[in-house]
């Protein structure tokens, strides 16, 4: 049984403390917000996330997972510090990763006067950033050697929202990006109970693995959404080809969703983040780059189709329904629906929005400029024409007869409007 802290309580930083204490480890979840802190020692998780809640009050209960908004107690009390803080896009769409050089720096400090210490870096960052930025930092901060005193690791996170607890206990892979061998059996150690390949390499290669994973799979949602414009026009299911085409094994069947495009908290920045890595190292990065242009169309074509079927959209009432990235989940981090508002309001549209979870994070967002709404057929029955920008299932079960529809993703029902035009599909 391993001692960890988890610094930064996300949704990556809280789905590793309560996973970590489940597989039998002592944990101590570390947050800067002590408002946070408070909530989860309470029991109640202050994201949205199936399965959270129980697992966190199962955690709790094991008596082995405590949390903190002290950083010196959260390191006193363990051997290894996870950093798991946010990476946004910086104004150039590269990683800020000023919250993970002040996370290395505060741990640095803190873990002064221990013999050995190991950071590992589950935030996603640019290839070079543990070995370079972190493992300066820490140094800098601690006087303590690399190597001697403390070992760094780059240990990327694979968990999708909607899912992440299981991602977390029956992952694909695990990767554990080294710097030495000493902080590669530690790792190996924390999650021998974890039943998947586990796979060592340098930090830098882990870095860039997680990169990868995310750009290719925005890659297979911008080719579906190019193809869904094709297929469209032929009078084409996409949705029908795509089954087929996912069979063979070489393709496989999962990330074709034709629609909005993506959103999220992972794919719209990583993308952009790695376009400019490739920026900085003089590579250019052609089809990462027309990936994010067929994601930004996709936007302003349900724009389009809403003005082929309204004209002018000022003063035009208009229903969004879905405002978290994807269901299952209530993060509205560059949301599909949320920017759509945005856009909808911007030309002078009363835009209604519904979401069964994500609205009280939307209005962190949207503020006054849209209606929210609690009954989504509500919604259906008083405005011209509808967006479906999530996929809910409770969707499924509202009648759209009365109404015009865009459907920017799949929901069967709504082919029942009085008019309906998908996407990405005939």
């Amino acid at each position: 049984m391993a001692s960890l802290a988890v610094v930064g309580l996300g949704y990556v930083g809280l789905i590793h403390a309560v996973g970590f204490t489940l597989i039998g480890h002592r944990v101590v979840g570390y947050d800067i917000n002590r408002a946070v802190v408070e909530s989860l020692r309470r029991g109640r998780p202050h994201i949205y996330e199936p399965g959270l809640e129980e697992a966190l009050r199962k955690a709790l209960e094991s008596g082995r997972l405590k949390f903190t908004d002290s950083l010196e107690d959260a390191v006193a009390e363990s051997e290894a510090a996870f950093i798991a803080v946010g990476t946004p896009s910086a104004p150039d769409g590269s990683a800020d990763l000023s919250q993970v050089e002040a996370a290395a720096r505060a741990v640095g400090r803190a873990m002064r006067g221990k013999k050995w210490y190991l950071v590992v870096v589950k935030s996603t960052v640019p290839p070079g950033t543990t070995e370079g930025l972190v493992a300066g930092a820490v140094a800098e901060e601690s006087d303590a050697e690399l190597g001697v005193g403390f070992s760094v690791a780059s240990n990327p996170e694979f968990l999708r929202e909607g899912t992440a607890l299981e991602d977390f206990f029956k992952p694909d892979r695990v990767v554990i990006g080294a710097g030495d061998e000493k902080a590669a059996s530690f790792l190996l150690e924390v999650y021998r109970p974890i039943e998947a390949p586990k796979i060592v390499m340098k930090p830098r290669e882990a870095e860039l693995v997680k990169y990868v994973s995310n750009v290719f799979l925005a890659l297979k949602i911008s080719f579906a959404n190019e193809v869904g414009l094709l297929a469209k026009k032929l009078s084409v299911d996409t949705y029908r080809v795509f089954e087929a085409v996912g069979l063979d094994r070489r393709i496989g069947p999962h990330y074709f969703g034709a629609g909005l495009g993506f959103g999220g908290s992972c794919f719209p920045k990583d993308l952009r983040a790695y376009i400019k890595l490739g920026e900085r190292l003089g590579v250019d990065l052609h089809i990462a780059k027309a990936s994010y242009v067929v994601n930004e169309y996709m936007l302003q074509y349900a724009v389009e189709l809403l003005e082929k079927h309204l004209g002018d959209l000022r003063g035009r009432r208009i229903g969004v329904l879905g405002l978290a990235f994807k269901p299952n989940t209530d993060d509205v981090r560059e949301s599909r629906g949320v920017e759509l508002a945005k856009m909808l309001v911007a030309r002078g549209a009363v835009v209604y929005v519904h979401d069964p979870v994500a609205v009280e994070k939307a209005k962190a967002v949207l503020g006054n400029a849209v209606v929210y709404v609690e009954d989504p057929q509500f919604l259906v029955d008083n405005t011209e024409a509808v967006v479906i920008a999530t996929a809910w299932p409770q969707y499924e079960e509202l009648n759209y007869t009365n109404t015009i529809v865009i459907g920017g993703r799949r929901v069967k029902k709504a082919r029942e409007a009085k008019i309906y035009e998908g996407i990405a599909w005939a």
